[in-house]
């Protein structure tokens, strides 16, 4: 999906009035020895899946094991980064579980499980990071050369975490490939594929314009994926024009700064 899309999609989504999205994860109970983290919806200072604050949920928890489970079409490049070199660092032992979707560079985060379950009707997707730029011909040069050094140092974590030769992944990664479950295992995205969950969380195949036509049946009708628990419910809002247009330019201004996968 390219940024410009995953962008427009987010905003125009409709957020809770008085919501506070950076206290959206759940901290398990128990004896305190196990904690849950979800990782939900775009890797972005939108959402609020900014490393910042991935970093402060992780501070909070106090647990030897941390299940974390994602459904993200992926975001900034830097940002899921700088979270998959967190959980690579944190003492707990993690164990991911892909819910729904692990694309872009969500798929690089998913990588730092040191178990990695995957939903039988989940998919993994790898392609290469793009960002927009304006300018010369030297500028769109430079952006060219910039995204070429992003796409190295993604391969280094894939090449290092998967079963995949360099090769065949960056082929994987021009191509935009869509693993299932089984293909996910298979290559060395997973470790584990589970039997799906009964609540629901469905990603929506229309987001995705280069979904493969056997895949869209996952995104209508298919069985239902994992749901992070629900935040408590208000009144929904759309924002003023002025603050569309404010989040509109700060997107626009990031996407000039940071690649994006």
């Amino acid at each position: 999906m390219k940024t410009d899309q995953i962008f427009e999609l987010l905003q125009n989504r409709k957020h809770p009035k008085n919501a506070k999205p950076r206290e959206f994860y759940n901290i398990a109970e128990g004896d305190g020895k196990r904690a849950s983290l979800y990782l939900y919806d775009a890797i972005s200072w939108w959402s609020y899946n900014d490393a910042q604050t991935f970093r402060q949920r992780l501070d909070a928890l106090d647990a030897e094991v941390i299940d974390l489970h994602i459904n993200s079409p992926g975001g900034s490049v830097f940002e899921g980064v700088a979270i998959y070199n967190l959980l690579l660092a944190h003492p707990a032992k993690i164990v991911v579980h892909v819910d729904g979707l692990a694309a872009s560079i969500a798929s690089v985060i998913m990588l730092a499980g040191d178990e990695i379950h995957i939903a039988e009707n989940a998919m993994v997707m790898i392609h290469n990071p793009s960002a927009w730029t304006e300018g010369g011909a030297e500028d769109f040069r430079r952006m060219a050369a910039s995204l070429d050094a992003v796409k190295e140092s993604i391969l280094n974590t894939y090449e290092s975490r998967t079963s995949m030769e360099r090769t065949a992944l960056a082929a994987a990664m021009d191509a935009e490939t869509w693993y299932g479950a089984d293909e996910a295992v298979t290559n060395g995205f997973a470790s584990k594929k589970v039997a799906a969950q009964k609540l629901a969380a469905k990603w929506d195949a229309a987001d995705f314009t280069e979904l493969p036509e056997n895949a869209k049946r996952f995104g209508k009708g298919a069985p239902a994926m994992n749901h992070a628990p629900e935040p408590p419910q208000a009144p929904e809002t759309v924002g003023t024009a002025a603050d569309v247009a404010a989040a509109r330019a700060r997107a626009e201004q990031l996407l000039k700064l940071h690649a994006n996968a």
